[in-house]
């Protein structure tokens, strides 16, 4: 029996519906498959105003971004997207979606999880997307300051 008959769907949240929908796997199923087709289904249309970055996390591991101002993918595989069976821990998790307003909401979000050390962003595999959104360094010097400003004040993100 082959592994695609043995686990043949995994769990996804669709935003804007209560409940979870099963979407069918085969060995070769990438996230950014699964991605691409609810795009086309039109399951983000209702919600994207053309500056909209949406984030699919199976369970809490961020995996894949799409930004579709650019209609561009961004994903966290240094040597390649792996496919969802190749994990089991995967097909066991629900995938579910965030979104952001625009880019730099999303880049302000990126800079302020790794405390804005672009290292540990492309040790993570988010540099490249940080990038994609072209941050102006005055903007981030003021996200620095706001970071400090936090630190210096006891609040944790």
């Amino acid at each position: 029996m082959s592994r695609a008959l043995q686990k043949s769907h995994i769990q996804i949240e669709i935003p804007g519906e209560d409940c979870p929908h099963a979407f069918p796997l085969d060995d070769d199923t990438r996230f950014s498959d699964l991605f691409r087709t609810l795009i086309d289904k039109g399951y983000f249309s209702v919600f994207s105003d053309k500056k909209s970055v949406w984030v699919l996390l199976c369970g809490d591991q961020d995996l894949v971004t799409w930004n579709s101002a650019d209609n561009s993918f961004y994903d966290r595989f240094p040597f390649g997207e792996l496919s969802i069976t190749s994990v089991p821990v995967w097909c066991t998790q629900t995938v579910h979606f965030v979104s952001y307003s625009d880019s730099m909401a999303r880049a302000k979000s990126l800079y302020r999880d790794f405390q804005g050390s672009k290292f540990f962003m492309g040790h993570e595999g988010f540099l490249t997307e940080y990038k994609s959104y072209k941050v102006p360094s005055a903007l981030e010097d003021c996200w620095h300051a706001e970071l400090r400003n936090n630190l210096s004040s006891g609040q944790i993100f």
